[in-house]
């Protein structure tokens, strides 16, 4: 379920107001949230809110494995059905080191746009691991709408041609806090398509990677070899085809010469 992205919505998640349970991160910077909004979208958050856990009780949850910004990215597609990567620049540190709250008008503006800017190299970078992020927090609380969504924009920023200097942290990052099978097949996918160029790299000879996803890395080597042997062989076929064409082109003029020397030759006797 993915909610219609509307600004009186995501101005609620800003101010708090009407809220009903409380997600808590790392440095005590607070979400106050609506469990109407968010549970119908979110098995995990649902199970703590009415389970036996303390967690029903107190209408707090502890978010400790993801931080702030992750968190923000998670509740404005929740609260929008869409989220935007902010640069740094974008957003002032209050005094507890934790981005302030925007002004509701401004933040929904802000949700309201799409999350496809792409501009310098190393921005490109971070916006891809923000994204991973996003997909990793996603599959913690088994957002599915939230998974395929940063998968989405995961994959326009690498179909654009992503450094390849960037992917041993890239794969790094991956093989330690992704779980999705999804993200890790096209991370994989992506890393395979650029191989002759990674193995030269020192820090992709040192990765010490996950053996899941070194088993979907060498799943993907052995696709992409499937893939390379099926077109070399249709090439081969094409070739032995033109081979055979310009073979039946050239006999068939052959036999055009001899047709009309054979012509000449009746005119001649003729005459």
């Amino acid at each position: 379920m993915v909610l219609q992205s509307h600004d009186f919505l995501f101005s609620l998640s800003v101010s708090g107001k009407y809220s009903d349970f409380t997600l808590v991160c790392n440095g005590g910077h607070e979400f106050k949230l609506h469990q109407v909004i968010v549970c119908p979208q979110s098995s995990v958050i649902t199970a703590a809110l009415s389970g036996g856990f303390q967690e029903a009780t107190s209408k707090v949850l502890n978010v400790t494995e993801f931080d702030v910004d992750t968190v923000q990215y998670m509740i404005s597609f929740l609260y929008t059905g869409e989220y935007q990567i902010s640069s740094k620049g974008d957003k002032p540190d209050s005094d507890d080191g934790s981005p302030q709250e925007e002004d509701s008008n401004d933040a929904a503006d802000q949700a309201s746009q799409a999350s496809s800017h792409l501009s310098e190299p190393d921005e490109t970078v971070d916006d891809l691991f923000a994204h991973l992020r996003v997909n990793a927090i996603a599959d913690y609380y088994n957002i599915q709408n939230l998974a395929q969504l940063a998968n989405t924009k995961i994959r326009a920023i690498l179909d654009l041609g992503q450094n390849t200097e960037a992917f041993p942290r890239i794969i790094q990052e991956v093989s330690t806090s992704n779980r999705d099978l999804n993200i890790r097949s096209i991370i994989a996918s992506a890393a395979v398509a650029r191989i002759e160029e990674l193995c030269h790299l020192k820090a992709f000879q040192e990765l010490e990677l996950e053996q899941d996803f070194s088993a979907t890395l060498f799943g993907a080597c052995s696709e992409r070899i499937e893939t390379l042997e099926r077109r070399l062989h249709d090439a081969q076929a094409n070739v032995v085809m033109y081979q055979t064409l310009r073979d039946d082109e050239r006999q068939a003029k052959q036999s055009v010469i001899e047709q009309l020397v054979f012509v000449d030759i009746g005119l001649d006797q003729n005459s």
